[in-house]
Order: C-alpha cells, then sequence, then structure tokens
C-alpha cells in the first residue's frame, strides 16, 4: 500500500492573506494556537510562512500592528505536493531542522505534514507488525490514525492518545 502526503496531512493549515496586518496575524496565531501562519494570496497560493518568534520579535520591538504581515513573512518554506508519497518527507525531518512541510496541490495550499504526524504513522506500522489479540468483531479493531481525518478542529476535540472512534 502506497501512502501519500495527503494522507497523512493535517488541514487546512493556518492561514493569512498577504494584506493582512501583524494586529490580525498575531490575533489569528493565538485563536488557533498555531506555531506559525502560512501567507497566501486571494488564490490560495503559498507565498511564505510567518513563525511565531516573528510575531513575538515584532511585539518587544514595539511594532505597529497595523504593519502589514509581509514585513514579517520568509518566502522559503519547505514544501511538499500533497500526491507525494510519505516516503520522501521522511528525509527532510531526519536532519531536524524541519518541523513541519506545506502541503501543496496545484501551487496552492492544502495542508501541512509535521514531524508528529510522521512519528504516528511509524507507530501505527510497527504496531501492525505486532499481532494484536484476535476477535470476532471486527468494530475492535482500530483503524490505523493516518487514515483518520486530521483537520485541525479533529485534533482539538479528539483525546490526546489513542485512535478516534
Amino acid at each position: 500500500m502506497q501512502i501519500t502526503v495527503n494522507d497523512l496531512m493535517t488541514y487546512p493549515a493556518v492561514s493569512i492573506d498577504r494584506s493582512a496586518t501583524v494586529g490580525e496575524a498575531l490575533m489569528l496565531l493565538c485563536r488557533e494556537n498555531a506555531d506559525e501562519l502560512f501567507v497566501t494570496n486571494s488564490d490560495g497560493r503559498l507565498l511564505g510562512v510567518v513563525p511565531d518568534y516573528e510575531l513575538l520579535k515584532s511585539q518587544l520591538n514595539g511594532m505597529s500592528a497595523t504593519e502589514c504581515i509581509e514585513t514579517l513573512m520568509t518566502a522559503r518554506v519547505p514544501t511538499i505536493s500533497a500526491e507525494s508519497n510519505i516516503t520522501e518527507t521522511v528525509p527532510q525531518f531526519r536532519t531536524g531542522r524541519c518541523r513541519r512541510m506545506a502541503v501543496v496541490r496545484d501551487g496552492r495550499l492544502a495542508g501541512q505534514v509535521g514531524r508528529r504526524d510522521v512519528m504516528r504513522l511509524l507507530t501505527t506500522l510497527e504496531s501492525l507488525d505486532t499481532p494484536a489479540p484476535t476477535s470476532n468483531d471486527s468494530s475492535d479493531v482500530p483503524r490505523p490514525r493516518y487514515l483518520e481525518s486530521r483537520s485541525r478542529t479533529d485534533s482539538k476535540t479528539r483525546p490526546a492518545s489513542g485512535p478516534a472512534k
């Protein structure tokens, strides 16, 4: 079975329009409890990323909340196609420099995939190699986590551990 980035990604990624202000970005970042904001244009095309530490520095340095978010944006964003095989992402995370990657479909932001997503997949695959207790009731068989929905809203309501039912 081939697992694609689309199967593993979290969606939607937290994004903000390039015309937004620093103040709007701060409110969105706090409301969504995100580590970064992806900056997109009106068509949803990925332009860059604003990490939380850049927003923190802007506050500590007294930057105006009305300043355009593009002034804090980094244009170099690690990306991967939603259709890519998940094995293409693993080397990117191996060095430890990359925490998450933007997932793009036709140049538009589709979601994100992070180190934790890859760890969940590897853990699930390892557990599949371990014989599980047998049962006649197929509803007792947990569904692998990488096949579950990975939306941001689902992760807020889902228990911290164990598969969702």
